[in-house]
């Protein structure tokens, strides 16, 4: 790769998702495992926006052994306006450093480019960014005015929940006010239904993490917002197996759902790009972040299974079916 190639997708994440203006402070960080091309590529676009760009490159984003930045890293984090995460790493996002950034105002996107840059140039320059983010407010807007929810497959996926007040989260993946937290590329819309009325079947053809794309259908018995039973095959058993080790009852809770909207996103072993598919819905279980007002926040642990392709029905209307999003209701194509 060259810092030519990623040169569109540094103009476009510095412009359109970090939306970084002249005068404001913007930090790029990376680690040793970051491809430096695209460090580069972003840092020389930043010159573009702001005198005020710099690029600062670690060993190991957070200690093994707190959790947390160095002293450095972490006043360059808060001092900032806009930051640009550049490495592996979720567990950035529940740090002090986090925490205390978004409290002054950091805007903050990151990404995870190991193995998926394809996917990721394509994903923020091919893809209309506004298109996607109008079809992101819809359904949110869809999710939040509407009470029940039917999911169902072709394989055999039939699960009913609703959603009451809960607010629909838009994960567009772009930074634009005071203490937004984004990961990039988007898009998701994210819910935590009522968890008493999630109740039904799942049938997982997509892919489940850990784990990775399912080799056959894997069948979850829902009741009440807890997995009752799970089924399958060699894919069912070490995902059970795996849940049964964690050793702790909170990971059986469905803690929210997810719809993908990047057209250009593909199935496959990488849950960055999978649960972000078009059509794909993701089905979260475990921990649940705060800002879904839900009522499942003390799991130590969260685990997702992924649908490929099902029908989503909000109050007896389909809003989703085969990938496609209905444009009959407003949604509109994004390539």
């Amino acid at each position: 790769m060259s810092v030519i190639r990623w040169s569109k997708f540094a103009e476009k994440t510095i412009k359109e998702l970090a939306n970084v203006k002249e005068g404001e402070n913007l930090l790029i960080l990376a680690d040793i495992n970051t491809n430096m091309d695209i460090a580069e590529a972003c840092l020389a676009a930043g010159f573009e926006r702001t005198s005020n760009a710099q690029l600062m490159v670690i060993r190991k984003i957070l200690d093994s052994e707190t959790g947390e930045l160095n002293s450095v890293i972490h006043n360059a984090v808060v001092n900032s306006d806009i930051v640009i995460g550049l490495f592996k790493g979720s567990k950035f996002f529940s740090s002090n450093t986090r925490t205390e950034a978004v409290k002054r105002g950091t805007r903050i996107i990151s990404t995870q480019p190991g193995g998926i840059e394809d996917y990721i140039i394509q994903a923020v320059v091919e893809v209309d960014f506004q298109k996607m983010r109008k079809n992101v407010k819809l359904m949110a807007n869809l999710w939040e005015k509407s009470q029940k929810c039917h999911i169902i497959s072709s394989i055999g996926t039939d699960l009913n929940c609703e959603f009451h007040d809960r607010p629909a989260h838009i994960a567009d993946g772009a930074a634009t006010t005071p203490g937004d937290v984004q990961f990039f590329p988007g898009a998701q819309v994210i819910v935590a239904p009522i968890e008493e009325t999630i109740n039904g079947t799942i049938v997982v053809d997509g892919m489940v993490c850990p784990g990775g794309i399912v080799s056959s259908p894997m069948t979850i018995k829902m009741e009440k917002g807890v997995i009752a039973n799970i089924e399958g095959k060699a894919d069912a058993n070490a995902w059970e197996s795996w849940l049964k080790s964690l050793n702790d009852p909170i990971i059986y809770h469905l803690s929210h759902l997810n719809i993908g909207f990047n057209p250009l996103a593909k199935m496959n072993d990488n849950a960055t790009e999978a649960e972000r598919v078009l059509g794909a819905v993701t089905f979260g279980f475990g921990h649940q972040p705060n800002f879904l007002k839900g009522n499942i926040t003390t799991g130590k642990f969260h685990t997702e299974a992924i649908l490929a392709s099902p029908t989503i029905y909000l109050d007896g209307k389909i809003v989703l079916m085969d990938n496609k999003l209905d444009e009959k209701l407003g949604f509109v194509k994004m390539v």
